[in-house]
């Protein structure tokens, strides 16, 4: 079809449509002022010790992620920091018994307007939960102190710049999830490809002394911190079918006063099943 009758076909469908309201104001996450601690139950992890059953974490907010060569520079902060078995965390946390592993919120998320660095680990005693934040400022200020190798910056960027430059079959759509967070968030994606200018930046700052260390400074050594812990619960699966039944309960009693009476509100049950099934069963071709 040509390129003119395909968007003329494009255009017969959307005329279906109106135009809605986007909200493309850029929100702000929640400023921390000072420690901020949240606790909730979760269910048995069957696979770890009894003993081991809580998970925990730690997070900071950091800067603007439309700074793009500082966003990058806690990205690779966070590799240095947490990545291999002969980091500082993972040697001051999982190889000192502390936790089983990394909890899945742990790194550096740049994908909202500002960045955030968390720290977690899962398979936790009890005891060990509230020692955690204390733990990990006391290795970062250790690092901190004493600085980072040259050789292992310059492997984590060789490491970096390989996976940017390996072609995969999705290797487009790969990109496009990479810069549509910072997109959506202010950054021109002309940025946020520009590797190389980003890259020297890093090292023309980096080649000032102390960049990495003043980054741990400005953001982690701080008591401006959420805290995250999920406690087991024996009881979990049971409260949780009880709270669903509830809901449901309260959304039956909600439809049946709304109707008038419960066989109405079953009509109308029923009614917008066989109106959904019509739906469905519309072909793909057919006009909504």
């Amino acid at each position: 079809m040509p390129f003119a009758d395909h968007l003329k076909e494009v255009d017969t469908r959307l005329q279906a449509f109106e135009k809605i309201h986007v909200d493309g104001e850029i929100h702000q996450p929640v400023e921390l002022k000072g420690p901020s601690e949240v606790t909730l139950n979760g269910p048995l992890d069957p696979l770890v010790d009894a003993d081991r059953q809580f998970k925990t974490s730690v997070s900071w907010i950091t800067g603007d992620t439309t700074d793009v060569v500082e966003s990058f520079s806690v990205a690779l902060l966070s590799t240095l920091l947490m990545d291999g078995y002969g980091s500082p965390l993972y040697r001051g946390l999982i190889e000192a018994g502390m936790g089983a592993d990394w909890s899945p919120n742990a790194g550096y998320d740049s994908s909202a307007k500002r960045g955030i660095f968390s720290i977690g680990l899962t398979g936790v005693q009890e005891a060990d939960v509230p020692k955690l934040k204390g733990k990990v400022q006391e290795i970062l200020r250790e690092v901190r102190d004493n600085g980072f190798d040259q050789t292992k910056i310059d492997g984590s960027l060789h490491q970096l710049e390989l996976s940017l430059k390996h072609k995969t079959a999705n290797f487009g759509f790969s990109m496009l999830n990479r810069i549509k967070p910072k997109w959506f968030n202010g950054v021109d994606p002309f940025d946020s490809l520009a590797w190389r200018d980003t890259v020297t930046s890093f090292q023309d700052k980096l080649a000032q002394g102390k960049y990495l260390e003043g980054l741990i400074d400005k953001y982690f050594l701080n008591d401006n911190t959420f805290t995250f812990t999920m406690a087991p619960s024996t009881t979990f699966s049971e409260e949780l079918v009880k709270e669903e039944q509830d809901r449901l309960a309260t959304k039956i009693n909600q439809a049946v006063e709304e109707a008038g009476s419960e066989d109405k509100a079953r009509e109308r049950f029923e009614k917008q099943e066989q109106d959904l099934l019509v739906e469905q069963n519309k072909t793909n071709t057919e006009r909504i």
